[in-house]
């Protein structure tokens, strides 16, 4: 699956339009690690809004994990439980 994070220059400079970059890639791949993404062949694009720059890095992954869960095909961890 491909993953474009767009950040428009309304967030700020490029310095802090690449921190948010980062800092969701990094929120993504710790997601990938612990295995709760399971879908596979679809593109996505997150386009942020200026909050995600005032987040701490915990608040980031569990708004990245909610957002994820919303997609088709997704199941929560409390569906594959059961």
């Amino acid at each position: 699956f491909q993953i474009v994070f767009a950040v428009s220059t309304r967030m700020g400079d490029a310095h802090v339009r690449n921190r948010i970059k980062r800092r969701l890639r990094e929120a993504m791949f710790a997601i990938l690690k612990e295995g709760a993404l399971k879908q596979r062949g679809f593109e996505l694009a997150v386009i942020p809004k200026k909050e995600v720059a005032d987040l701490t890095f915990a608040e980031l992954i569990t708004d990245l994990r909610a957002a994820l869960l919303r997609l088709p095909g997704a199941k929560s961890q409390r569906q594959t439980e059961k």
